[in-house]
């Protein structure tokens, strides 16, 4: 069984385009070489966006925060815990606050595109 790695986004990636979707893409599509994805979209999507999402044919599993309860910490907690997931990237400076959020025994990290910031290293 591979690892299980968490990415939270408002990056719709799997829509055309270029850009920030085209890097996402890109990103997701390296990351799925060596892991299975949990996919967090901060942003709304349409059934539309997860039709297009399921044609990738990747390993992913997706979540949109917006389906989630009012209580992020033990959504994530309950999520993290079944998919066991230990790391998560953060895609994009405007979801960091999303961080505050995950289980403190999770390895995290930002990235920007444009550079990789390791948040928060346990043990």
């Amino acid at each position: 069984m591979r690892e299980r790695v968490g990415l939270i986004t408002d990056i719709d990636f799997w829509k055309g385009g270029a850009g920030s979707r085209v890097r996402s893409r890109s990103l997701v599509r390296y990351l799925t070489k060596y892991f299975d994805i949990a996919v967090f979209y901060s942003n709304k999507a349409k059934p539309s966006d997860i039709a297009l999402l399921k044609r990738l044919k990747l390993p992913l599993t997706y979540y949109n925060l917006n389906d989630l309860s009012d209580n992020l910490e033990i959504d994530f907690q309950s999520i993290f815990n079944d998919l066991s997931i230990r790391q998560c990237i953060i895609r994009g400076w405007q979801n960091i606050d999303i961080g505050d959020y995950l289980p403190s025994d999770i390895r995290t990290f930002l990235i920007s595109m444009i550079s990789v910031v390791k948040l928060k290293n346990p043990h």
